[in-house]
């Protein structure tokens, strides 16, 4: 890879899937097996999920989810839960 520069967007789920769930899973050493791409895409929100590219290939991921988090008192807010971060270890 010689170039160096990192590209972070959020991804097209109907295109990239399969790219977000192959880095995902190799970063934590694994390999996809059949019907984890389509388990994935269910969690997937549109604008939540994004990858990491250095010359166009893909080095990492995350993902977030609509939650909420309860203050002190009581109060609750809307927050985004982070979840999917992986990075690739040759990157």
């Amino acid at each position: 890879m010689g170039d160096t520069q990192v590209v972070v967007r959020t991804i097209d789920p109907d295109r990239e899937m399969d790219a977000f769930t192959a880095t995902i899973m190799a970063a934590f050493g694994l390999r996809p097996e059949p019907g984890e791409v389509e388990r994935r895409r269910r969690f997937v929100e549109p604008g939540r999920t994004w990858m990491a590219e250095i010359g166009g290939e893909p080095v990492g991921t995350s993902r977030t989810f609509a939650s909420e988090l309860t203050l002190p008192g009581g109060g609750v807010v809307p927050a985004g839960a982070l979840t999917a971060v992986g990075v690739l270890p040759t990157a």
